[in-house]
C-alpha cells in the first residue's frame, strides 16, 4: 500500500510535468487517472473485536449414516480491550444446543485438557444461523482469558464438511468423510472467528466408525477403539488460521514408511 501511494504520486507528477502550461490536472494521462485499479471499489477492513480466539478444542462424533456431526467446541478467547462484554463467532447453519462459559487464569497448549474440567455456567447468546454472539456474564479486563463451550450439531452441511457414501450420491467406490475449510467454509462444521489473521492452536478429538482410518493436521497423540467407535486426537501447537483445521476418515488403506528418520503414513481409498 505504501509502495502503491508512492507510485501514484510519481505518475501524477510525471503527467503534470508533461502537460502544457495551464492544462491542469484535468488533462492527466489515463494511467494517472486510473491508478490504482478499481479506485471506486469498496474497502474492507478487519472488523472490531472485543475478544480474540487463541485456541480450539473440538470434541465430536461423526454419525455417518445420518450425515451428522455433533460436538463440543471449547473456544479460548482473550480480551483485547478493557470491559469486553461479548464475543462473536462465525457459525453457519448449525443447531446450537447450549452455550456455557468459564473463567480461565492461564492457558498452556502443552496441557490443553485442563479447559475441559472447568466449571461452566450457562450464559446468554444470540444466534441467527450465521453469527453466534456470546454475552459474557461479567466484563473481561484487557488480556483476561475465558472459555466459551458450544454444544452443537451440524447436519448435512452445505459446505466445509462432506459425507461421501459409496455409490450413493457420488461415483465414489468407498465411504469417507472429509473437510475443506478454505477459504471461508470452516464455520459450517465448527464455530470460530473465521479470519486468516486470527491464529489459534487446535486439539481435535473425533470419533468415527471403528473399521475406518483417520487423518488430521498436526500430531496424532492418541488412537483408541471402543466397540464400534474409533477415536483419534490430533494436536497442532503452532498457531494457525481456522481454515487450515482439517480432518478426513473413511474406508482407507494405510501405507507406512519413513523419511529421514520420521514415520510417514499415507492413506489411500480402497476401491
Amino acid at each position: 500500500m505504501i509502495l502503491g501511494s508512492h507510485l501514484e504520486r510519481m505518475i501524477e507528477a510525471q503527467a503534470a510535468h508533461q502537460q502544457p502550461s495551464g492544462s491542469g490536472a484535468a488533462s492527466q494521462t489515463s494511467a494517472a487517472k486510473n491508478f490504482p485499479a478499481l479506485r471506486t471499489a469498496r474497502n474492507y477492513y478487519e472488523p472490531h473485536r472485543y475478544c480474540r480466539q487463541i485456541h480450539l478444542t473440538l470434541a465430536g462424533r461423526f454419525t455417518f449414516e445420518e450425515d451428522r456431526f455433533e460436538a463440543y467446541a471449547y473456544l479460548v478467547v482473550k480480551a483485547l480491550s478493557e470491559g469486553a462484554r461479548s464475543v462473536t463467532f462465525d457459525a453457519r447453519e448449525m443447531q446450537v444446543h447450549e452455550v456455557t462459559l468459564a473463567g480461565l487464569s492461564t492457558f498452556d497448549v502443552t496441557h490443553p485438557y485442563t479447559i475441559e474440567t472447568l466449571k461452566f455456567a450457562a450464559t446468554r447468546f444470540d444466534y441467527d444461523h450465521a453469527t453466534l454472539t456470546v454475552h459474557l456474564s461479567e466484563p473481561l479486563r484487557q488480556g483476561q482469558l475465558a472459555v466459551v463451550r458450544v454444544h452443537y450439531t451440524a447436519s448435512t452441511p452445505n459446505a466445509g464438511l462432506y459425507f461421501v457414501h459409496k455409490k450413493k450420491s457420488t461415483d465414489a467406490s468407498y465411504d469417507c468423510i472429509w473437510t475443506q475449510g478454505q477459504d471461508t467454509d470452516s464455520p459450517y462444521w465448527f464455530p470460530c472467528q473465521d479470519d486468516p489473521r486470527m491464529k489459534m492452536t487446535v486439539l481435535q478429538r473425533l470419533s468415527f466408525p471403528a473399521a475406518w482410518k483417520g487423518l488430521g493436521n498436526g500430531q496424532c497423540i492418541s488412537d483408541t477403539v471402543d466397540a464400534n467407535w474409533r477415536t483419534q486426537e490430533w494436536i497442532l501447537r503452532h498457531p494457525h488460521a481456522p481454515y487450515l483445521v482439517a480432518f478426513a476418515c473413511g474406508d482407507f488403506h494405510e501405507h507406512k514408511t519413513s523419511w529421514r528418520g520420521r514415520d510417514v503414513s499415507v492413506l489411500v481409498p480402497i476401491s
